[in-house]
C-alpha cells in the first residue's frame, strides 16, 4: 500500500492513460491515494514549485516537451522528488536512458498492472529517501573529516564530531530497507546494518566475498577495486546463489580518517523482476487473443460478406446485360432476389459491428442491452435465460463499467453455451450502494473448480480468465462455485458510488 501521507503528481496528456492509473491506484490503494493529475510539462513544474508533492508519474511525450529532455527538465529543477517516467512500447530505450540519467524508474504504458504501478511507486519512493538519506550522511561525514584537518589544538574535538557523526550516519543507515555495509580494500567489512545481517548473517569482519558469495577469493573483475580507483559510483543488478534474491547494488567511495572505504547499498528488486516476467507474459496473451479475433473478423468477411458481395455483382451484371431483353416483372423478381441476397452481408457487417461495439448499451442502457442480448442467444440457441434487474436504472454508470459488465455477462452465456450444457441461465444484475452485484447461474453440467482453474492457465484459456480480468480492473471480487452435475454460480460484486463510477455524468449509462 502507498504511504497515505505522499502526494501522487501525474504527468499525461492522454486522458485514457490517466483515468486508467488513477483506476489502477485507487484499487490498490483502497481508494484513499491522493493523486493530482496534469496535461502540460509546464503545468507539472509549476506545481511541484508549490511543494507537498511526494512523487512524480512523467510521461515522456507531452503537447510542451518530448523525449528524454522531459525526465532532464523535471529532474534538474527538482532532484529531490523521486520520478518514475511513463513510456509507450516504442520509447521503451527512452525510459531506459532517463534511468540512467536519475529517475527511480520507468513503466512501459499498456504493459503495466495495478500491482507493478504500486509497487513502482513504492519502490522508487524508498529508494530516493535511501539515496537522500545517504547522501546526507555523506555530507555529514565528508564535513565531520574536514574539521579533522583543523589546527591541532581542535584535533580532539574534531575527532569526537567526526566520530559523533559516524554514529549518527550508522543510525541512519541501521533504519533503512536496503542492505548497506562499508569495506576497504582489503574487502573486509567493517560495518552492516541491520538489514545486512538479517539477510546474510552476522560480518564478524568476514571479506564481502565470503559473507555475500560463499567464497574463498576476491572475485574477478570486482567494481569494488574500480570504485576505489576511480572514485566514481558503481551500480549493477546482482543475484545471490544464497537466497536467489535479486538487488540493485550501488558502490559509493566513501572517505575516512585513515582511508578511503566503499559503501555498498544493495536495494532487493527481485519482485520487481517477477512482475516484469508477468507482464510480458499478459502482454503476450493479449496480442495472441488480438490475433485470434482479427482472424475471425477476417474469416468471417470472406466466407461471408465477400462471397455474397461477389454473387450479388454477377447477379447485377447479368441483370444489367439482359433486362431489356426480360419482361418487367422477371426484372423485378430478380431484384428482389438480388435485395435477398444484399440483405445477407448487411447484416453480417452488422452483427460485427454490434459485437466490436454494441450500440444498444449506449442507447438503451446496460440493463436493456443485456436483455435484447439474452433474447439473441435463446433465440439462437435454445437456451431459456431469465434476466432480473434492479436498481439499475438508477445508477449512474461510466461507459467504461458499463462496457465491462455487458462483456462479462456476454462471456458468461459464451461459458454455458459451449461447455456447460446447460438448458436454463439465471442472471441477477442488483445495484445496491456501496457494490454492484451480478449473479450467472446456470443448470448445466458442472466442473470442479480448483481442477479447471489450473486447466485454464495450463492452455491459455481465456474464457473464466477474461471475465476475472474484468472484474479485477472495476475493483472488483469474483468467486465461482460450481461441482460436477450440479451446475454453476458466479457471484461479482464491484464498487459502485452514488456519484458514479468515476467519470463526468454526460458520460453515464444505466
Amino acid at each position: 500500500m502507498i504511504d497515505q501521507t505522499a502526494k501522487i503528481l501525474l504527468v499525461e496528456d492522454n486522458s485514457g492513460d490517466a483515468y486508467l492509473i488513477r483506476g489502477m491506484l485507487a484499487r490498490e490503494g483502497s481508494g484513499k491515494v491522493d493523486l493530482e493529475w496534469v496535461t502540460r510539462l509546464a503545468d507539472g513544474l509549476e506545481r511541484l514549485g508549490r511543494g507537498g508533492i511526494g512523487i512524480v508519474l512523467l510521461d515522456l511525450g507531452l503537447p510542451d516537451s518530448q523525449g528524454l529532455d522531459t525526465f532532464i527538465q523535471a529532474a534538474s529543477q527538482y532532484p529531490q522528488v523521486p520520478i518514475v517516467v511513463l513510456t509507450g512500447l516504442a520509447d521503451e530505450s527512452v525510459g531506459v536512458s532517463a534511468v540512467r540519467q536519475g529517475a527511480q524508474d520507468y513503466l512501459v504504458k499498456g504493459e503495466v498492472d495495478g500491482k507493478s504501478l504500486l509497487r513502482a511507486i513504492r519502490y522508487a519512493t524508498e529508494r530516493k529517501r535511501a539515496e537522500e538519506a545517504l547522501r546526507q550522511a555523506y555530507d555529514k561525514l565528508a564535513q565531520a573529516n574536514w574539521q579533522l584537518n583543523l589546527e591541532v589544538e581542535e584535533r580532539r574535538h574534531a575527532q569526537e564530531a567526526a566520530e559523533y557523526g559516524r554514529q549518527n550516519l550508522f543510525a541512519v543507515l541501521n533504519t533503512l530497507p536496503a542492505f548497506v555495509h562499508l569495506k576497504g580494500s582489503d574487502f573486509t567489512i567493517q560495518f552492516a546494518n541491520r538489514r545486512m545481517k538479517e539477510i546474510f548473517g552476522e560480518p564478524e569482519h568476514r571479506p564481502c566475498y565470503e559473507v555475500l558469495r560463499d567464497r574463498r577469493e576476491p572475485c574477478e573483475h570486482c567494481p569494488v577495486l574500480e570504485v576505489l580507483k576511480t572514485r566514481t559510483p558503481q551500480k549493477f543488478e546482482w543475484t545471490s546463489s544464497l537466497n536467489n534474491r535479486t538487488y540493485e547494488v550501488y558502490h559509493y567511495p566513501f572517505p575516512s580518517e585513515d582511508d578511503l572505504l566503499v559503501l555498498t547499498l544493495g536495494i532487493d528488486i527481485t519482485e520487481r523482476k517477477e512482475a516484469e516476467k508477468s507482464i510480458r507474459h499478459l502482454t503476450h496473451e493479449l496480442m495472441r487473443a488480438q490475433e485470434q479475433e482479427k482472424q475471425k473478423i477476417s474469416l468471417e468477411l470472406h466466407d461471408t460478406v465477400a462471397q455474397e458481395l461477389a454473387a450479388l455483382k454477377i447477379g447485377l451484371e447479368n441483370l444489367r446485360d439482359n433486362a431489356r431483353a426480360m419482361p418487367g416483372e422477371k426484372v423485378s423478381s430478380q431484384a428482389t432476389d438480388l435485395l435477398a441476397i444484399l440483405q445477407h452481408p448487411v447484416n453480417s457487417i452488422r452483427s460485427l459491428s454490434y459485437n466490436l461495439r454494441p450500440p444498444d448499451l449506449e442507447h438503451l442502457g446496460l440493463v436493456q442491452a443485456i436483455r435484447m442480448h439474452c433474447e439473441e442467444v435463446a433465440a439462437r440457441t435454445g437456451l431459456h435465460i431469465d434476466v432480473n434487474a434492479a436498481g439499475v436504472e438508477a445508477a449512474r454508470l461510466d461507459y467504461e463499467a458499463a462496457i465491462n459488465l455487458y462483456r462479462i455477462v456476454q462471456e458468461g452465456l459464451a461459458n454455458a453455451r459451449r461447455h456447460s450444457g446447460a438448458k436454463i441461465v439465471s442472471i441477477r444484475l442488483v445495484a445496491s450502494h456501496p457494490k454492484i452485484i451480478l449473479r450467472l447461474e446456470d443448470d448445466g453440467r458442472g466442473f470442479d473448480v480448483a481442477g479447471q482453474a489450473a486447466l485454464n492457465q495450463q492452455h491459455r484459456r481465456m474464457g473464466l480468465l477474461g471475465m476475472k480480468e474484468r472484474v479485477a480492473f472495476l475493483g472488483g471480487e469474483m468467486r465461482i462455485e460450481s461441482q460436477p452435475n450440479k451446475g454453476t454460480k458466479i457471484n461479482i460484486e464491484i464498487p459502485w458510488s452514488r456519484e458514479g463510477h468515476g467519470v463526468k455524468e454526460k458520460d453515464s449509462y444505466n
